[in-house]
């Protein structure tokens, strides 16, 4: 009903972006079904064979997330916002696939590759954002600049006679734009903080420096929310794990397919949860001496705000996921015959 009440550009964008999510749902189950196979065929794979498998599984789901964010922004003319947080979902079930292969790596090189590929992901989703960030800095600025068609056209000439002096300025003034975006955050912020609730009403701000600072609330917003997934999914497998082994709870284990081999009941499961989970707090660690040194954002607090108030959403999805991938690892989900037949057929 509300759909009808909406004005006509409002409907064809919601109709557009429900498109585009069906597009989304068929990508990811297909993407999960060849996670699928990689989790299936990974025990049996060589050390080298497992490294690498690792990397090009990595590589696809980072390019599968670009492809959407390409194609919602270039063919359903959706805002970079909602392209952008999408990507979260295609995180949510690569998590799930890459933590509870960390018991069948055959090396501790292995186990330390998975462990840095996932939590590379939020590392490369800060940068792609302050990439973008850079950009929207530099659009506003050069909408700023007076154009001049002669001008232009001479430095177009001169461009071609002097290709690498024109690189290295470019590279020096994406470098003058990355400390200038910097400056500008950390000003802004240091600002905000002395204002009153009722100063914070009535500030004033132009429509592209506002663009610049929602984006930069919005992607840090969805990096908490990646870093909180990265570091529950190892606790949760942890405490599974410890549960499943235990003398009043390790007769279960034969009915979880990822914990009845033999490698969870042994220290080498555990040590690389342990791993895993060391190495995303360091992550989240260095985010958090990051931010504060350059922007004066502190990490911690905003992960307050996320757990207040978006988090209840976003922790839904990640119950989803794991269900989903429990009714297919669970004996009693109806898939556990198929995926053991298949584990026996390539042992």
């Amino acid at each position: 009903m509300a759909s009808f009440l909406m004005p006509s550009h409002l409907r064809s964008r919601n109709q557009q972006y429900l498109r585009f999510l069906v597009m989304c749902t068929l990508l990811w189950g297909s993407l999960e079904a060849f996670l699928l196979a990689w989790w299936v065929s990974f025990p049996y794979l060589s050390g080298m064979a497992q490294g690498l498998s690792s990397v090009g599984v990595t590589a696809l789901v980072s390019a599968i997330n670009g492809g959407l964010k390409r194609v919602g922004d270039r063919c359903f003319d959706l805002p970079k916002d909602l392209t952008t947080e999408v990507q979260v979902f295609a995180l949510l079930p690569s998590f799930l696939f890459s933590t509870s292969l960390i018991a069948q790596s055959k090396s501790i090189a292995v186990l330390l590759l998975l462990a840095l590929l996932d939590a590379g992901k939020a590392l490369a989703m800060a940068c792609i954002s302050f990439a973008e960030l850079v950009a929207l800095y530099e659009a506003a600025e050069n909408s700023e600049e007076p154009q001049d068609g002669q001008d232009h056209a001479l430095r177009g000439g001169q461009s071609n006679c002097c290709g690498s002096i024109n690189h290295k300025a470019s590279v020096r003034k994406k470098l003058e734009s990355v400390r200038a975006v910097l400056h500008k955050l950390r000003a802004f912020i240091s600002s905000v903080e002395e204002m009153t609730a009722q100063q914070l009403r009535e500030m004033h701000i132009s429509s592209s420096d506002a663009r610049q600072y929602g984006h930069f609330a919005r992607s840090l917003s969805l990096l908490v929310t990646v870093e909180l997934f990265e570091t529950a999914v190892p606790v949760i497998y942890l405490m599974m794990s410890i549960l499943l082994t235990s003398a009043p709870f390790g007769a279960n284990r034969q009915y979880f397919l990822i914990f009845s081999d033999e490698e969870y009941a042994g220290a080498q499961g555990t040590l690389g949860l342990v791993w895993a989970l060391l190495i995303e707090l360091g992550v989240y660690l260095g985010l958090q001496v990051a931010l504060l040194a350059l922007t004066g954002v502190s990490f911690w607090e905003v992960t307050s705000v996320v757990i207040r108030q978006d988090f209840i959403y976003w922790s839904s999805l990640l119950v989803g996921a794991f269900q989903l991938w429990f009714v297919v690892l669970v004996e009693h989900g109806g898939c556990w015959f198929v995926l053991k037949w298949l584990r026996n057929a390539l042992a």
